[in-house]
């Protein structure tokens, strides 16, 4: 399991150190592009973990006893 679509989850992908400064001082320099950030890592965290889909697999077993 992964991240599909980093790139629209609040995720930035750093390759290399020089990848990580520039995106470390591009957020430190833009407030908004950061805030966005954290507003689609939360969408996507609470999509891929909610109740519902966290506990899917075990409702399945229960309903198949």
């Amino acid at each position: 399991m992964g991240i599909d679509e980093p790139e629209k989850r609040g995720v930035i992908i750093a390759r290399s150190r020089g990848e990580f400064i520039d995106a470390i001082l591009r957020l430190a320099n833009n407030p908004e592009e950061c805030e966005s950030l954290a507003h689609q890592a939360l969408a996507a965290a609470q999509k891929q973990f909610s109740h519902e889909v966290s506990f899917a697999p075990l409702m399945a077993f229960v309903r198949s006893l």
